[in-house]
């Protein structure tokens, strides 16, 4: 079920995220600290191609979006939290296209 959450989540968050500019890293959902937790994980491209820069503010938009896109969908019928992140400079390498995208910036991983 986690996994048709995060998935069913993608779908419905891809299209307004990219609008804004960024793009899914990761989604994850799941039990944390006792309570279910739904991680969104977002990266930015510059115009070179680079990865640019997220800020708190940028971050603090995003949010109110997504927020309302969950909320008129209600796509998870349990309580959960949300938590908005980037995806970082020590980003969590969980899929092929994650490992891909190191490989593809030279990244050393560990």
């Amino acid at each position: 079920m986690k996994q048709n959450v995060a998935a069913k989540v993608y779908t419905l968050l891809e299209k307004a995220i990219v609008k804004n500019g960024f793009y899914i890293w990761d989604i994850t959902y799941g039990k944390e600290a006792g309570e279910m937790l739904l991680t969104v994980t977002v990266d930015k491209n510059s115009e070179d191609g680079k990865t640019a820069e997220i800020s708190l503010d940028m971050l603090s938009d995003l949010n109110e979006i997504i927020n309302d896109i969950l909320d008129a969908n209600d796509p998870i019928p349990e309580a959960y939290s949300l938590m908005l992140e980037s995806a970082g400079a020590e980003r969590a390498l969980r899929t092929d296209e994650h490992i891909n995208y190191a490989i593809s910036k030279n990244a050393t991983v560990e």
